[in-house]
């Protein structure tokens, strides 16, 4: 029978068993049930000590005696650091830590088992303060030298002295020599310390030190903790790789500025060395050091910072004088200048917070330094940053140095005598103050009627003077002028508290009269972008105003059908009025009764660039317009106060509908096409399609018009109305299938519109799960068949299989085959109805259904070729084959190239131009993603490549000419030389003719072409 012994025993031989493989997760384990056991009291401490006494005291003149103490010690460690603090006994503390220092002492070898170990103690409940006095004495100069030891010991040393401090505190604070004992200990350990890992607790240490117990009063003490971190100072540390701890070279540097700057009794030290470091070279250090500088402002006490401000104005004001480099730093992401200037800012605020005299004297000093600047216009922005750095403090500084610099700008100089320079001058100046102010009154409750009191108020006139002459009194070639008034016009608006909503209407009302300034001519793109960007802006936070202003005179101007350019005022209102839902869908609805207004007076191309810019409104906003409207939607209380009704449909849809009767639009394809779109958008995320479906589709469109029982163009909208219905919420019933059905093999002279129209809804029918209930395909039209086989196979209906096999029997038919053939593109094509909008649910479309169509039809397609002798009907395959790889994404058919290629070639013989072009598209891929498909077949691609450039043979079509170009190129630069040098001088002299095209953009690309093999294999340096 196991007894708690014996048990303690093979859990010991466990342990070394499994040390020496250095199994820690064992090791643990075995310590864990140790602890169980001592918990339960099956055994007691003194137990363990005696079962591993023999290696505890085990001689070095023993084999592997070292090593015994070593597993040993480490067993008892480990099993202390897991025990909870209150299960030793007082006497049993002290006896283990009695035992633990004489090991620290007298056993060099276990000395890190003997750490962590003490390290452990510490923490239990009993370990006394008379423990804490023996400890210390064990880490002083005297017992214990860092460099002696390797960087895992040391760490134990940082370890242990945190954890007395974090134990102890109260304790040593309230002795004198335990507090001196601690801290000359603190710096014995920390003396020469280099790895990164302790350094950081090494940091952290002494931040806790200075800033608790009381050095103030000790210069030399003082002197020594700021001498152990300056010795860091700037960190130059790079991490190596596969550093498991992941210490970065930017958590020393803030561990350090944080111990820096911790104590206000390091000011005398920090300040003096800081600003000597602030003359190194290197940017870096500098950055570092303005860094640690402002944190030392920030945290030192003003009575420490007050007695070197002069000396730290003149440093900084020197590096910022001398540094104008606004951007950041490249490669470290920090910008010295900026900092400098925070600097600055730091300092003024610790002077104010002794009261006015200091701060006072403080901005005399820095306004006399550079008031001589601004007489010589030089180093202005420099100057500036400095002043408006100052007075972006708070709200006592701010009027105080306004106070000072408003008068040089606008007393000194007489507004109406400023030539252009002098008002740029000004304008650039102005703007550092005004970003001053949003800093400073960035709290700022709005009123309407109120703004809020400062000295900047007092010059609001003068500033408005500025910046209006600078808008409107410059001519149009001053571009530079003209945007910094916008600019500053716009920052003007932004500014809490500052303007009255008058006065907003006064600069909304600029930047429209900028905006539509030039009559026809375009903008200048820079003044144009930043009047955008000022209406934007400004409608963030007087949507209204922007709205009545700027918006309702872009409308009144659209609402004349004889405008001059009413693209330049639609561009405006898609530009600008994206930024805001109300904007857009305000825009959307007056456009739409501007459009129905207008119908029968303005021509059917102003007819399309309205609703142009319409679908462009909506289609550019869809997640804003409709996320609005469901949450309207959803909260029919707060929808109450709108003044605009819910929904976008019944918005517009009404004005729209309307107009589809007109024949400018319903006669216009584009027109009638566009028109249809928005109907699509509009009722896409509709809320109340079923009523739509009643009203509309059913009323309007079939009972009034007859659109399923006689061919109408009126189909196109229908289509895209029945397209944005959910699958769920509107059941079609069969009869439509059976009516379009009829009507999509009625051809309409001179209309193809209309029968595509009924042959689209047809396959829209098919794919929303009308069934189609026909098994005999002989009796429907191919082109109809074709039609249905895709609305089915785009969700893998198994239907969709039975028809494209039907079909592709078809191409063997020497009267049709051909026609079959090129009818296989609509199988692939993409057609808008059919894209997947996120959200909705009014399609079937399966992710992988080009996929299906691929592997259904291509590998039939390639052995129907290879077992036929018939030409024609090869080149039907052919056909068919070009058209389902030329709309089949790339990751499908790149396994299938090899197999392909002997097809593709003779598809590039073939007389169709058409079918060209698709060959050519799909090597094109294949050469820009698997180049070493087609290594074995270079000397095909060439020759066939150099036959299709020739201009006279008339299915080189101009498409088949750029692609050859552009594939001999690809050549070039895709496969390794020594496949194409055989080729060089040939293709050269093939490419000639290329240089007589008569496309322009041939010639180029033959020239290009024949460039890169002028080139082949040249080394340039």
């Amino acid at each position: 029978m196991n007894t708690p012994l014996s048990e303690l025993q093979a859990d010991i031989l466990t342990y070394k068993a499994n040390w020496r493989i250095k199994n820690i997760k064992k090791c643990k384990l075995v310590c864990e049930n140790i602890t169980k056991n001592l918990e339960s009291k099956n055994f007691k401490l003194i137990d363990i000590i005696l079962a591993l006494q023999s290696d505890l005291t085990a001689s070095d003149d023993l084999d592997q005696g070292n090593s015994k103490r070593e597993c040993a010690l480490q067993f008892l460690s480990d099993t202390l650091e897991i025990i909870p603090k209150e299960l030793l006994l007082k006497n049993d503390v002290d006896v283990i830590f009695q035992y633990y220092s004489n090991k620290f002492t007298t056993d060099s070898s276990v000395l890190k088992q003997t750490m962590k170990g003490i390290n452990s103690l510490v923490n239990m409940k009993w370990f006394s303060k008379e423990n804490v006095v023996s400890l210390l004495k064990c880490l002083d100069v005297d017992n214990y030298t860092p460099t002696n030891h390797v960087a895992s010991i040391r760490y134990f040393a940082f370890a242990i002295l945190q954890t007395c401090f974090d134990n102890f505190k109260e304790k040593i604070l309230a002795s004198k020599e335990l507090e001196t004992d601690f801290i000359e200990a603190f710096l014995n350990v920390s003396n020469g310390e280099k790895d990164p890992k302790n350094l950081l607790l090494s940091f952290k240490l002494n931040k806790e030190v200075s800033t608790t117990f009381h050095i103030s009063n000790d210069g030399k003490v003082t002197q020594d903790l700021f001498d152990t971190l300056f010795c860091y100072f700037p960190i130059t540390f790079k991490p190596p790789k596969n550093d498991p701890y992941k210490i970065t070279n930017q958590d020393l540097k803030l561990a350090l500025r944080d111990a820096i700057s911790a104590c206000s009794a390091f000011g005398n030290d920090a300040f003096s060395n800081l600003l000597d470091k602030m003359t190194a070279s290197s940017p870096s250090v500098k950055n570092d050091t303005l860094l640690t500088l402002q944190k030392c402002i920030d945290n030192y006490a003003p009575t420490t910072t007050v007695k070197y401000w002069l000396q730290i104005w003149n440093a900084l004001k020197f590096e910022i004088i001398h540094n104008n480099n606004d951007e950041k730093d490249d490669s470290d992401g920090f910008n010295n200048y900026q900092d400098a200037l925070g600097v600055i800012q730091s300092l003024s605020g610790k002077l104010y917070e002794l009261g006015d005299f200091p701060f006072d004297k403080f901005l005399k000093q820095a306004f006399d330094d550079l008031q001589q600047n601004f007489v010589h216009e030089k180093d202005l922005r420099q100057s500036c940053g400095i002043l408006s750095s100052i007075a972006s403090t708070n709200e006592d500084c701010f009027n105080k140095v306004l106070k000072i610099i408003l008068p040089v700008f606008f007393d000194d100089n007489e507004l109406s005598d400023l030539n252009l320079h002098s008002q740029k001058l000004l304008m650039l100046n102005l703007s550092f103050f005004l970003t001053s102010y949003c800093n400073v009154f960035k709290d700022c409750v709005e009123d309407e009627t109120t703004v809020k009191s400062n000295e900047l108020l007092n010059y609001k006139d003068q500033i408005f003077i500025l910046l209006s002459k600078a808008l409107t009194g410059s001519s149009d070639s001053e571009i530079t002028v003209k945007t910094l008034a916008i600019v500053q016009f716009t920052k003007l608006v932004t500014m809490p508290c500052y303007l009255l909503k008058n006065e907003v209407f006064i600069i909304v009302q600029y930047l429209v009269d900028t905006l539509l300034s030039g009559g026809e001519r375009d903008l200048n793109k820079n003044l144009y972008h930043s009047c955008l960007e000022g209406l934007k802006s400004i409608s963030g936070k007087y949507e209204d105003i922007v709205h009545e202003v700027a918006l309702n005179r872009f409308l009144f101007i659209l609402s004349d059908p004889h405008v001059v350019n009413p693209e330049k005022v639609l561009k405006i209102i898609i530009d600008f009025s994206c930024s805001r839902h109300k904007l857009v869908k305000e825009s959307v609805i007056e456009l739409s009764k501007i459009l129905n207004k207008l119908s029968g007076k303005c021509d059917s191309e102003y007819s399309f660039i309205l609703l142009s810019t319409i679908y462009t409104l909506i289609n550019g906003n869809m997640d804003t317009l409709f996320q609005a409207q469901e949450s309207l939607v959803a909260n029919p209380i707060a929808s109450a106060s709108i003044e605009y009704p819910v929904t976008l449909k019944d918005a517009i849809f009404e004005n729209l509908f309307e107009l589809i009767f007109i024949p400018s639009i319903l006669n216009e394809n584009d027109n009638l096409n566009i028109i249809s779109d928005i109907f699509y958008l509009i009722l896409l995320k509709c809320p109340n399609q079923l009523e739509v479906y009643d009203t509309i589709i059913k009323h309007e469109f079939l009972l009034k018009r007859q659109v399923l029982q006689t061919p109408s163009r009126l189909i196109i909208p229908f289509l895209k109305m029945i397209a944005s219905f959910d699958l769920v919420a509107v059941e079609l019933p069969p009869n439509y299938l059976t009516d379009a059905i009829k009507l999509a093999t009625v051809s309409v002279d001179d209309d193809e519109t209309i029968q595509l129209g009924y042959l689209e809804l047809c396959c829209l029918l098919v794919n929303k799960g009308v069934p189609l209930n026909r098994d005999n395909y002989e009796e429907l039209d191919l082109s109809l068949l074709f039609w249905l086989a895709k609305g089915l196979s785009l969700f893998n209906s198994p239907t969709a299989s039975s028809i494209i096999s039907y079909l592709m029997s078809k191409l063997s038919e020497e009267n049709i085959g051909y026609v079959v053939a090129q009818l296989f593109v609509i199988l692939v094509l993409d057609i808008p109805i059919f894209q997947k909008v996120k959200g909705c649910s009014n399609v079937n479309v399966k992710a992988l259904h080009k996929q299906k169509i691929f592997y259904m039809t291509v590998p039939k397609l390639v052995t129907m070729f290879k077992e036929t002798d018939n030409l024609q009907f090869k080149f039907n395959y052919l056909t068919a084959l070009s058209f389902i790889l030329r709309y089949t994404p790339l990751q499908i058919k790149t396994g299938y190239i090899v197999e392909l290629f002997p097809l593709l070639v003779h598809a590039l013989e073939m007389k169709n131009g058409d079918v060209r072009v698709s060959s050519l598209q799909t090597i094109k891929d294949t050469l820009e993603t698997s180049p070493d498909l087609l290594l074995t077949h270079v000397h095909t691609l060439v020759t066939e490549s150099l036959k299709l450039i020739d201009h006279r043979d008339e299915y080189n079509t101009t498409s088949v000419r750029l692609l050859s170009l552009f594939l001999l190129k690809l050549l070039a630069t895709s496969l390794p030389l020594n496949y194409l040098q055989p080729f060089q001088k040939s293709i050269i002299t093939g490419l000639i003719i290329g240089l007589d095209d008569p496309k322009r953009n041939v010639r180029k690309a033959a020239v290009d072409a024949r460039q890169a093999y002028y080139e082949l294999g040249q080394v340039f340096v």
